[in-house]
């Protein structure tokens, strides 16, 4: 079983190593904001296969990464979960409670190594009250987020395997801004909601033509172009 995220109490608020222009949303807020949210952050590292937030629990704190990648994951009736997203340096986990208390619909899973800015989601709803510009920024990504959802779930419905896990590859590649991406078979598996069988095929083909390559828990993306050029293949 995942291990469940601890508030960070007592975690250090020293962000030299974790600068806040490492997220990009961060990044992208106007420095009278950032001054203004700083006494209320922490730096929080969690590993991989920790739940960040679950399912019909209340999101006590948002996370802007600095590094690694979560993904988000809709919980079917029968407990099995797939995902439809994955988050890194681009965005934030549990925003939506910066506009007001929120129950979480998705569960949130650290997919690497996870470092992250934090901040309780009580301190980020009283700085958004007063800055409508931190609002703004929230509802976006908020948007975005749900964007990728829908997207992802056409890609469950109308795409095959090999196009499924060339996205996901390419995805992740993106995020972490390297070609090397952690995943183990096993753990593709369960983000593609598919048999473990199914991904090793996939995964020999692409290492048969040199697409990728793989050892202990790590896939290293040879030809980019070529998963590229896999990833946009759709169904007739």
């Amino acid at each position: 079983m995942p291990l469940t995220a601890v508030p960070p109490s007592g975690v250090s608020r020293e962000l030299s190593g974790c600068g806040l222009t490492q997220n990009a949303l961060l990044a992208g807020m106007e420095g009278s904001l950032l001054s203004t949210l700083e006494p209320f952050f922490s730096v929080l590292s969690v590993p991989s296969g920790t739940v960040v937030h679950d399912v019909g629990n209340e999101i006590e704190r948002v996370y802007f990464p600095t590094a690694g990648l979560a993904s988000l994951q809709c919980v079917m009736q029968d407990g099995r979960p797939i995902d439809t997203g994955l988050i890194g340096r681009d965005g934030a986990l549990g925003l939506m409670a910066a506009i007001g208390r929120y129950e979480a619909r998705d569960r949130c899973v650290a997919r690497s190594a996870l470092t992250s800015i934090t901040i309780s989601s009580f301190d980020l709803r009283r700085v958004a009250h007063e800055h409508r510009g931190l609002e703004t920024i929230c509802a976006n990504h908020i948007d975005k987020v749900l964007s990728q959802t829908q997207m992802n779930a056409a890609r469950y419905a109308l795409q095959t395997i090999e196009v499924r896990l060339a996205n996901c590859l390419l995805d992740a590649s993106g995020l972490l801004s390297s070609d090397t991406v952690p995943f183990t078979q096993e753990l593709l598996a369960e983000m593609l909601a598919t048999r473990r069988t199914s991904v090793t095929e996939v995964a020999c083909k692409l290492y048969a033509a040199n697409i990728i390559n793989y050892s202990r828990g790590v896939i290293l993306i040879q030809d980019r172009a070529a998963l590229i050029k896999l990833a946009h293949v759709t169904e007739e």
